[in-house]
């Protein structure tokens, strides 16, 4: 170590976190920023482009992470219709400094699951399981 300089914890896995329900799912793809700060979904076998209605594109949660340590990618979830997950995006609830708003905090204790923040900083992204049923349409949250 240098002096004067303390030595640093080494960075947690931001995937550890990952629901294993979740990670035993075969419906991964990576992804990568596209110009218009759009997510482009990546075909973690042949780097090119993926997509829920190519299945031959997904691959495990194991593959798309060996992707994510060689190239500069991340990794993402494919739902379909007939899964029994959902996801529930939270935009522009969170402040300057990584801040949770009331507003978000007070959606967040009526669902549970598991929640990230978006790589922009300002999305939050809660994943649970799903009753059966018809899935329902996206839909504001009430304020």
């Amino acid at each position: 170590m240098i002096a004067g300089i303390a030595e640093r914890e080494p960075r947690p896995d931001p995937y550890a976190r990952v629901p294993k329900e979740l990670q035993h799912c075969k419906q991964w793809v990576n992804w990568r920023m596209g110009e218009d700060k759009r997510k482009i979904p990546v075909n973690p076998h042949t780097l090119g482009y993926a997509g829920v209605r190519w299945p031959t594109t997904l691959a495990s949660f194991d593959v798309v992470l060996e992707v994510v340590g060689t190239k500069n990618v991340e990794i993402g979830c494919v739902l379909t219709a007939d899964d029994a997950y959902t996801f529930v995006d939270l935009d522009n609830y969170v402040g300057q400094y990584e801040q949770v708003s009331e507003d978000a905090c007070a959606h967040l204790d009526r669902l549970s699951g598991w929640v990230e923040l978006s790589p922009s900083g300002s999305l939050l992204r809660r994943y649970g399981s799903r009753k059966a049923g018809p899935r329902p349409t996206a839909q504001p949250l009430p304020k």
